[in-house]
């Protein structure tokens, strides 16, 4: 993903995948002329490796042809944001006035790292507008700072407060309500918590509120 400042004073946020997908299209020629050179040397070319073969050229074709670029242009000037996002089989955007736009949070999930086997909080970016939903990047990450970087500079073009984890407003909001349950839920539901876990999260947030009032 890349960020760039364009001469107009507009913010461009890109993702390409050209390295992967000319990986993918080199592999998928090359993997058939493989298995026929080594079949052939060992005498034992047969239709079943050429199926093999061909399945996977296709595969890897499929993988090529699948993968979206992403392309978001922030204009202050006329206070409008162009989105596209098109792969081999389809092309979509659109043209959003910042009004549309009600803000841009850093969502998280909890995932397993194979490494370590232990659950960690991955980081990305979305856009929330009145219609929806549009996520920033495909991609996510155990480095929140990079994704709240990206979110800040787009809420800096938007001119609008600094962003936050995907949930917390919800939360509070929830807390603040006095839904404990549904809040308990969501923290659950969010970064992956048992029950007591979580139960203590949203004690230690109600106890902060109570303690910020007047």
């Amino acid at each position: 993903m890349r960020t760039e400042k364009l001469p107009n004073g507009s913010l461009l946020i890109q993702e390409r995948w050209t390295l992967l997908k000319a990986t993918c299209v080199s592999a998928a020629f090359l993997l058939p002329v493989v298995i026929f050179l080594a079949a052939s040397a060992e005498g034992s070319l047969g239709w079943q490796k050429l199926a093999g073969s061909a399945l996977g050229s296709m595969l890897l074709l499929g993988i090529a042809g699948v993968v979206d670029d992403r392309r978001f242009v922030f204009d202050p000037s006329t206070r409008t944001m162009t989105w596209e996002q098109r792969n081999w089989f389809r092309s979509r955007g659109a043209r959003l006035p910042f009004s549309e736009i009600k803000d841009v949070v850093v969502p998280f999930s909890r995932e397993t790292d194979l490494e370590s086997n232990r659950r960690r909080s991955h980081y990305t970016a979305m856009l929330l507008t009145t219609t929806g939903q549009i996520p920033l990047t495909a991609t996510s990450s155990v480095r929140k700072q990079e994704y709240v970087d990206l979110a800040d500079e787009v809420l800096a073009i938007l001119s609008k407060p600094h962003a936050g984890l995907a949930g917390e407003t919800e939360i509070d909001r929830l807390i603040a309500a006095g839904r404990t349950i549904d809040a308990i839920a969501l923290v659950r539901a969010q970064q992956g918590l048992g029950l007591a876990q979580a139960t203590a999260l949203v004690d230690k947030i109600s106890a902060g509120r109570r303690s910020a009032r007047p």
